[in-house]
């Protein structure tokens, strides 16, 4: 047991006018295991000296706190543990002199009714609850900005108050815990979780949106439909000609994404498709027109320009002719694999000015084959024959050997 002696010898006596002394005038404390004693003493009249609590009341030897004489002074003596219903105003007089000791007994600061994570509504006007016993609060954003009194936010006593939560809401805040006496602080970081309709990503403000698909017959069309909601949302996808029938095959890629796949078969598979995104908050739709396009055609050169350790750089031109349906080269899509390997890895490419792409993370002096195709808006052509390619052991080596289409297959090595 941790006991404080305050004044038990006269100079750490406070010396009033009079020789009346209390050994000190106020105390701050926190609740713990300790045992606190003030004294005070009348050293020039020797009177008897009593003492009275908060409520006025006469303390003695058997109340809290409990009064002790002894040849220090007159005494009252807060045994462990220290509560804070202890604190208040105590008063040690003779009849004729009186002295006041003000003690303050805090609550250890801590977090109460304060979950880590909260959930609201959009709309809403919601409470991010947080209490602190033994202190008060404070909050700011996750990225260290103070949050203040302002039209959205209300600092109260039991939380902070955000007026018309939207998405944009959901975020960590922090609730900050102060006990100014000890100058303790405590953070607790509170994540906001905001439940709300779904909306598109890129376009919140839209209930509807709309996009034209291309496709070709023996084909296959990916319609894609993206939304994020909260809770996640459950997609239906229907055809406006045939809204009940069963249609193609859905992927669900994730709870965000669902994926009508059409294997076009004939005609009848160019028509407009509606994907509904809905949970309780409300409804997305998303509406597909499935127009008819040309297959594009395979690139017309395949050429390699550059052999690096770790790269090939290609020089790639996109078809001769064009159909009257022919929806221009988007760009286009390299295949490639290790000699050895059986699965094919992919990589897209947009038009560029220069016709350059390069395909990179390759390991050195490894032989790979490189296939090519045009991508346009219905899709992919097929794919130019493939060639072989190693890579370098070290330095870059140029090469100007084109690959053309309909051109006999060229295998390609080179070893440095």
């Amino acid at each position: 047991m941790a006991v404080c002696l305050v004044g038990l010898v006269l100079l750490a006596l406070a010396l009033d006018a009079g020789g009346f002394y209390i050994s000190q005038k106020s105390a701050t404390k926190v609740v713990n295991n300790e045992t606190f004693i003030v004294f005070c003493r009348d050293d020039v009249g020797g009177l008897p000296i009593k003492w009275r609590n908060q409520k006025g009341e006469i303390l003695g030897p058997k109340t809290r706190p409990a009064v002790h004489n002894t040849s220090y002074g007159t005494s009252i003596m807060f045994t462990n543990p220290l509560r804070v219903e202890d604190s208040g105003n105590y008063t040690c007089s003779t009849g004729k002199e009186e002295r006041v000791f003000q003690f303050l007994v805090d609550a250890p600061l801590k977090f109460t009714d304060t979950s880590t994570n909260q959930t609201a509504v959009e709309g809403s006007e919601f409470n991010l609850k947080c209490e602190v016993k033994g202190g008060s609060t404070s909050w700011s954003m996750d990225e260290g900005s103070a949050i203040t009194d302002n039209a959205k936010y209300a600092v109260l006593g039991d939380g902070l108050l955000i007026r018309n939560v939207t998405r944009s809401d959901s975020k960590t805040y922090i609730c900050k815990g102060v006990q100014p006496s000890t100058g303790t602080v405590l953070d607790r970081p509170i994540h906001l979780h905001v439940l709300h309709k779904p909306v598109h990503p890129n376009h919140p403000q839209r209930h509807v949106r709309q996009e034209v698909i291309y496709g070709y017959i023996n084909g296959t069309a990916n319609l894609t439909c993206v939304t994020i909601a909260n809770p996640p949302a459950t997609f239906v996808w229907k055809k406006h000609r045939d809204p009940k029938k069963k249609i193609g095959k859905t992927i669900s890629e994730s709870d965000e994404i669902s994926i009508l796949q059409l294997h076009i078969r004939d005609k009848s598979f160019f028509d407009n498709y509606t994907c509904i995104a809905r949970n309780k908050y409300g409804v997305y739709e998303e509406h597909f027109t499935l127009k008819e396009g040309a297959r594009p055609l395979p690139p017309s050169q395949l050429q390699l320009e550059e052999i690096k350790s770790k790269s090939l750089i290609f020089k790639i031109h996109g078809p001769a002719n064009s159909s009257e349906m022919d929806l221009g080269t988007k760009g286009f899509n390299v295949k490639y694999k290790k000699i050895d390997d059986n699965e094919w890895k992919q990589k897209d490419f947009n038009i560029t000015q220069d016709n350059l792409y390069s395909l990179e993370g390759l390991e050195p002096n490894t032989e790979y084959e490189v296939q090519a195709a045009t991508r346009n808006a219905a899709g992919l052509s097929v794919y130019v024959s493939s060639s072989t390619y190693t890579t370098s052991r070290g330095a870059a080596v140029h090469s100007t050997l084109p690959h053309v289409l309909g051109a006999a297959i060229i295998s390609l090595k080179f070893f440095w």
